[in-house]
């Protein structure tokens, strides 16, 4: 009996090292602002990299990737810009990750938003752009 409380407390405190060392997701979260989905392309400068998660996803014959919404968008490294587009389905609205879905304060809507990650800081800014 002592040997299995041991291993159990083993795997309790390996479990929550575990939980400690992954560091919090920053990013966004896309949405429509209607209830029919948009699809909506992402066209990345600098050497910001982005993790993906989205109800659909399509390739294009140029390449170019199409998610649909909802979706998130995750900063993995790197600095610089994120222009999100519709291109089918209605407005966006972008929000940063870890806010409760009441807090409008810093969602964004439009056809067009520019995600921008400055360097060396953990953080991104949304504004709305012209199509």
């Amino acid at each position: 009996m002592r040997t299995t409380s041991r291993v159990l407390t083993i795997i309790a405190a390996a479990s929550l090292w575990a939980c400690k060392s992954r560091p919090v997701e920053y990013g966004v979260s896309v949405f429509s602002t209607d209830t029919i989905p948009v699809e909506f392309t992402v066209t990345v400068t600098g050497s910001l990299g982005l993790g993906l998660r989205a109800d659909g996803f399509q390739m294009r014959p140029d390449k170019s990737l199409v998610l649909a919404t909802p979706a998130q968008m995750l900063v993995s490294s790197g600095d610089g810009t994120a222009r999100i587009e519709s291109i089918k389905g209605g407005r966006l609205a972008v929000q940063p990750l870890g806010l409760d879905s009441g807090a409008d304060t810093n969602t964004v809507e439009g056809q067009v938003v520019m995600l921008t990650k400055p360097p060396e800081k953990r953080v991104v800014t949304l504004k709305t752009e012209k199509p």
